[in-house]
């Protein structure tokens, strides 16, 4: 009896070797991929665009006294999905703010806590797609109460109308 089973048994070992053999090469494989990654990245030129930079000098020229300014925080950092969806829902909220920013963000100087909202609309917001996304987090600001401060690029910006406008959209 053991004779008979014996080259079943080999063949068994054989399975099992060769199961352990893709398994160690299929791990070694993703740690490969993950590395070739690596290459596929440069540096960006610069945090903001040149319209973003020359905003970012205003508020912080007309708000810095009062406010902390930070720029392209991801909403996931502002925001969260409630804790009392589901697995799916919750899913799919995440997968709605994850990969999106917003471009300034005013802060208590004293516990960092959200203040504002500032977003610097160019022509970009004209497009279809971006307009859905300001619908959306147009949306997100209102139902959390977190006041959304839009401006549109100009060529410059009064420094004393930016500070009224923020102050007075935030109540102080």
């Amino acid at each position: 009896m053991l004779q008979s089973l014996s080259p079943w048994l080999n063949y068994f070992y054989l399975f099992i070797g060769i199961v352990v053999l893709l398994c160690a090469f299929l791990r070694f494989r993703r740690k490969v991929q993950v590395n070739d990654y690596s290459g596929l990245y440069s540096p960006r030129k610069a945090l903001l665009s040149p319209a973003e930079r020359s905003f970012y000098g205003v508020l912080d020229q007309s708000l810095s006294d009062h406010f902390e300014i930070f720029t392209k925080i991801r909403t996931s950092d502002i925001f969260t999905p409630k804790s009392t969806l589901n697995r799916n829902e919750y899913a799919i909220a995440w997968n709605k703010i994850k990969a999106k920013h917003i471009d300034f963000i005013l802060c208590d100087k004293e516990t960092l806590s959200v203040i504002a909202l500032i977003e610097l609309d160019d022509s970009s917001h004209n497009r279809p797609q971006t307009i859905e996304r300001d619908k959306f987090i147009n949306a997100i600001c209102l139902n959390t109460g977190i006041p959304l401060i839009r401006f549109k690029v100009e060529y410059s910006y009064p420094l004393e109308q930016v500070r009224e406008r923020v102050l007075s959209s935030i109540g102080s």
